[in-house]
């Protein structure tokens, strides 16, 4: 059954933290869709199409913390499920900061901070004691760069998935996949795009939708492509 079950949060979140980058930053490298061959059982569910990116990595970032220039401004964090820490946007900070500019992407995980591990609200005050510790010369954390794929699903019946989001935040992270949904049906024959708790997904048939919309349009529609992103490899 595609079930809430998570006390979404609503108009009074707290504000997303910001951190400094230069304008082009926001690089979203994805080659063109490359189609996974259905056998029987995945014409029920639709054909798997699937994005050819990197498979998800861990990547480690330092940035050199500068007196002169403000850092936190220029990258939005925030968190569906409060436990994972995401960029959700990266604008037009700080041109200078060219440093962070080929490391950190949109959608990426933050996993830990100077080496520290924590939810969502224990990373974001890590990075803040860092950034106005006196001396501090880096920022280190280490960052989930996610792979990205898509999932087709024509045929009916529950998807068998709980998700968790915010009421004014895209997209939905995935909490869990009952056994005896279309969802896992379709991870059984497509195992190298399984969708996997943990997993974030970004739109519903190519539109970007905030969580309570997002989970609307899963439940209406019959022909179902979602855009999921995969961190749980290596999370």
């Amino acid at each position: 059954m595609l079930c809430p079950c998570l006390a979404p949060h609503g108009d009074d979140e707290k504000p997303t933290g910001i951190v400094d980058v230069a304008p082009d930053a926001v690089v979203q490298a994805l080659a063109s869709d490359q189609p996974v061959l259905p056998d029987e059982a995945a014409v029920l569910l639709g054909v798997a199409r699937r994005v050819a990116s990197q498979p998800a990595a861990i990547v480690d970032v330092a940035l050199p913390l500068n007196s002169s220039e403000p850092l936190m401004m220029g990258i939005s964090f925030e968190s569906p499920d409060g436990q994972a820490l995401l960029i959700t946007d990266v604008s037009d900070g700080a041109a200078s900061r060219k440093d962070a500019q080929s490391v950190l992407k949109q959608h990426d995980r933050v996993l830990s901070v100077e080496g520290h591990h924590g939810d969502a609200e224990a990373l974001q005050s890590l990075i803040a004691q860092r950034v106005a510790a006196k001396g501090a010369a880096t920022l280190k954390m280490k960052v989930v760069r996610p792979q990205k794929f898509l999932v087709h699903i024509s045929d009916t019946g529950k998807l068998g998935m709980e998700l968790k989001y915010k009421d004014l935040s895209t997209g939905a992270i995935i909490s869990e996949i009952d056994d005896d949904g279309l969802v896992a049906k379709w991870n059984s024959h497509h195992p190298e795009a399984g969708v996997a708790a943990g997993d974030f997904i970004v739109a519903v048939n190519d539109v970007s939708l905030p969580g309570p919309e997002l989970l609307k349009a899963l439940a209406t529609k019959v022909n179902i492509k979602m855009t999921v992103l995969h961190y749980s490899s290596c999370v």
